[in-house]
């Protein structure tokens, strides 16, 4: 591992901080850190610590899905935090914080030059970063959470994220909904920025998240959840059939609220593999 650093504004995301050139994904390696330093009964297994890489060739996704990037052109990085005040059944409150954190950040980035674009930063549930527009909606990011649970609390959470920044997607590829800042703004970014930026913001709701502001975070989260209070096409992917729906919102435990077209407002949950959203 490398000392090649990133600069941070945060209390401790980001402080203690690992780069590789290369690996197949930030997630396992920084998993087999944790691993490797506690075998060794060290004491440099920090809450925050980040590892982050310039080329990542096997990332995870949601539902077993690999995600792989250009090299150079994305952020790709995992942060560690011990969440020990939430219980196994609170697990969704880290998916709510992290993903504000990062929508916060592109926020933060964009709301100067880019005001419209901004404005159009949405969360899809469960976590991943979407730019919505009247055209198409469109990928800007994913992430990835792999929770350490014990009968009592949550004593480790692994945060994968991976952002599209600078690299150039494929547009003959119609089943492809990614895009990058870079193709968003027609402009160059610097990754590492970004990442300062993205890391000094999940901090913020991380702590807002530890301080018990969960009405806040609530609120938050679902004035920018995507197709909030709209009707769009979904898959039932237990019943395997097409429905109309409008997302109502998310229970305690992270199920989506779904109202569907016909059942006299009646609300349906589902998990996240339990259904599929449809364009």
């Amino acid at each position: 591992m490398s000392n090649y650093k990133i600069h941070t504004k945060g209390l401790f995301i980001g402080q203690n901080q690992f780069y590789l050139p290369s690996c197949q994904s930030t997630n396992e390696s920084l998993a087999l850190y944790i691993t490797e330093q506690r075998k060794k009964n060290s004491n440099t297994v920090f809450e925050g610590t980040l590892l982050w890489t310039n080329h990542q060739t096997k990332g995870k996704g949601q539902r077993g899905n690999t995600w792989t990037t250009q090299e150079n052109q994305n952020l790709t990085f995992s942060i560690l935090l011990n969440p020990i005040f939430l219980s196994p059944k609170e697990s969704f409150w880290i998916t709510i914080a992290v993903s504000l954190g990062v929508r916060d950040a592109l926020e933060q980035v964009l709301k100067i030059d880019y005001p419209e674009i901004a404005d159009e930063l949405k969360i899809k549930w469960t976590n991943d970063i979407f730019i919505t527009d009247n055209e198409k909606d469109q990928k800007l990011g994913g992430i990835l959470i792999e929770n350490q649970i014990s009968s009592q609390a949550i004593n480790q959470s692994i945060i994968g994220i991976g952002i599209n920044i600078n690299q150039i997607f494929d547009k003959n590829n119609t089943e492809n909904r990614a895009i990058s800042v870079k193709e968003l703004t027609n402009k160059d970014w610097n990754k590492e920025d970004i990442l300062t930026e993205i890391l000094f913001f999940i901090e913020k709701r991380y702590l807002q998240l530890r301080a018990g502001k969960k009405d806040s975070l609530r609120a938050d989260y679902l004035s920018h959840l995507f197709r909030y209070q709209e009707w769009h096409y979904y898959k039932d992917k237990i019943k395997n059939q097409k429905i109309t729906g409008q997302i109502l919102g998310i229970n305690p435990e992270g199920k989506l609220a779904l109202e569907i077209a016909g059942q006299s407002g009646k609300i349906t949950y589902f998990e996240n593999k339990e259904i599929e959203f449809l364009y």
